[in-house]
């Protein structure tokens, strides 16, 4: 679990702490224009205030109250003379560094009317270095909500990872409790089986044939206790690949071909050339006992159809009614059922008169992992 507990942290921190670096990277590059935008905003109010306070004076007190303006803050303001030899040049108003190749000037012009009213038009400038003056702003707040961000998501992740083992932890427990329950069924009939064998009740004086049978009860649990094992180790499911369906069925009809051969059963196959993404030690799990128990229950020479249609994957067996003596442990369908609502696929099972059918929604997984291109190729 505490694997789980880590794989989960880091796999959400890594995440948000990529979602806070470009926040703070977008705004980091937005900044310039930003700033530019203010600061003609605060020139235009500016001028819009000060030519306000000038009107009605006379020009020595406009020029001397400007000049006075220029030198007390970065916005520099002039009369514009209407005389082009008095024409002052705004580099030398200003002081610019020449090097910089990020320097923006704004000017921003109003006309006001001095005293005896005449019309006069004050020039406000100002120059921005965009570069060094956003690097100075962005220094201020910027290594500040960068460090929150990263405590933040450091208790996010924290929080999302033991959440996650704490659900981990309750799927173990339900699984290993229903196992425990499914396991009760097949152990007493073997307990039954036995006690009419010591005791030589009616059939079960053929002690030789029965051992045989207890035999096989004793394998079958064996390796569905082995599936149990290997479920309850969570980090064998975790890794997920693209899969071919077919290529997994085929090995399952394999595996049962010596019991296909001896019941005569005719398999048909109409799996195409479709992918998934999944686990392939769940899907090979699922498939295996699934084909395994449609052999196993067929009629003798029955048949078995194993199709994919529209993402829908279907194992059907034909069998007669009253005529099958075998009986199952159970254990099969129940870690079926489990990996498939591990990973969130609908199946459907019908029990008809003469057929049985269990069908998996394998476009379950393109809908939910839609957002990542993963789930069922076609």
């Amino acid at each position: 679990m505490r694997r789980i507990f880590w794989k989960g942290f880091f796999r959400v921190l890594i995440l948000l702490l990529g979602v806070v670096t470009i926040i703070h990277g977008g705004i980091f590059l937005a900044l310039p224009k930003s700033y530019l935008e203010e600061k003609t905003k605060e020139i235009k109010q500016t001028a819009s205030d000060v030519t306000k306070n000038l009107a009605g004076k006379n020009r020595e007190y406009v020029e001397q109250a400007l000049d006075f303006y220029s030198r007390s803050g970065e916005i520099k303001a002039y009369l514009k003379s209407q005389n082009a030899e008095n024409e002052m040049k705004v580099s030398e108003l200003l002081s610019v560094d020449r090097t910089s190749e990020n320097n923006s000037v704004i000017i921003e012009e109003k006309s006001v009317k001095l005293l005896n009213e005449e019309e006069a038009l004050v020039q406000f400038v100002s120059t921005a270095n965009l570069e060094k003056d956003a690097i100075d702003l962005s220094l201020k707040f910027l290594p500040v909500t960068l460090l929150g961000s990263v405590v933040l998501s450091l208790v996010a992740a924290g929080f999302y990872a033991r959440q996650e083992t704490l659900r981990m932890k309750q799927v173990n427990f339900e699984f290993l409790r229903g196992a425990s329950h499914e396991l009760k069924t097949p152990l007493t009939s073997l307990k039954i089986v036995l006690e009419n064998m010591q005791f030589k009740v009616g059939k079960y004086k053929d002690r030789d044939f029965y051992l045989e049978k207890c035999g096989e009860m004793v394998d079958e649990l064996d390796a569905g206790i082995r599936e149990l094992l290997l479920m309850s180790k969570m980090d064998s499911f975790e890794k997920s690949e693209w899969i071919k369906i077919s290529e997994v069925v085929e090995e399952s009809l394999r595996r049962n071909q010596i019991m296909i051969a001896e019941k005569n059963l005719h398999i048909r196959m109409e799996v195409g050339e479709q992918k998934i993404w999944l686990n392939r030690t769940a899907l090979s799990m699922v498939l295996a006992n699934l084909i395994s128990n449609a052999v196993k229950y067929a009629e003798e020479d029955g048949k078995i159809l194993v199709q994919m249609r529209d993402e829908v994957l279907e194992i059907k067996n034909s069998y007669r009614a009253g005529t099958n003596e075998q009986s199952g442990s159970g254990l099969g369908l129940y870690i079926v059922k489990n990996l498939l609502k591990r990973y969130g696929l609908k199946y459907e099972i019908s029990d008809l008169e003469k057929s049985f059918s269990f069908k998996i929604d394998f476009g379950t997984l393109k809908r939910k992992n839609s957002c990542t291109n993963r789930g069922i190729k076609l």
